[in-house]
């Protein structure tokens, strides 16, 4: 059975069609890539698979759970890192948020993940003052803490310098090893031809080309970068 799939899957916002009838299969331990210019629909996407937005037509499916008929099993199996998503709680205390977002799932900090993202010099700090790389790796913290076996990730090394991406990345890696499977939405074609096991890119709500974990590895980041435009 496939971690996340999706049955021509629709979403309309009046006369404006943001995704339209788009199927793909995503198998367990897989990071699976979604590319496409601003407005091609893959925030939408990862709003119908997270349940935030609700399919107008079709379905879509998070181990085997319905996002239409099972959205509370839906969310239990999956986390979101959102492209400008920031802790919500400005006066607490790294420390106090990671804690609250574990104890609410009934689990303890993850000592490893702390390390690999390197967040023990700001356990201290109030979220609200941290800079804007250091939000997206406590958000990234949060939702990898979590027990569940799909996470989705909207731009997640955004704001994030050449190093820092490249520690995230590692994390991004051992977690699909160990069975994870992970969705990212990114504008980085390094980033996809580093992490990404399969690609498709979104124009206009549709898959219009998608690419094997294969073809990636066998282009050159410049090859790779001009079939990706083509196809946008």
């Amino acid at each position: 059975m496939n971690a996340v799939s999706t049955l021509s899957i629709t979403k309309t916002f009046g006369r404006i069609c943001a995704v339209d009838h788009v199927s793909i299969e995503v198998p367990q331990g897989e990071i699976y890539g979604l590319l496409g210019m601003n407005g091609a629909g893959k925030t939408t996407m990862l709003n119908m698979l997270s349940t935030l937005a609700k399919p107008s037509q079709g379905d879509a499916f998070v181990g085997g759970a319905s996002v239409r008929r099972e959205p509370a099993a839906v969310r239990r199996n999956m986390a979101i890192v959102f492209e400008n998503g920031s802790p919500p709680r400005p006066k607490w205390t790294v420390r106090e948020y990671l804690t609250f977002c574990q104890e609410v799932r009934g689990q303890h900090l993850n000592a490893d993940i702390l390390r690999d993202l390197t967040l023990y010099n700001v356990l201290n700090r109030r979220t609200g003052v941290l800079s804007g790389g250091q939000k997206k790796r406590v958000e990234l913290a949060r939702a990898l803490m979590s027990d569940t076996s799909v996470v989705l990730l909207d731009e997640p090394t955004k704001e994030l310098d050449l190093k820092t991406k490249r520690v995230v990345w590692n994390v991004l890696r051992a977690e699909a090893r160990n069975g994870r499977t992970l969705i990212l939405s990114s504008h980085d074609v390094l980033e996809m031809k580093e992490l990404c096991t399969s690609i498709s890119v979104m124009r206009e709500g549709e898959i219009s080309a998608s690419l094997s974990a294969e073809e990636i590895q066998a282009m050159d980041h410049r090859a790779l970068e001009s079939a990706l435009v083509r196809s946008m």
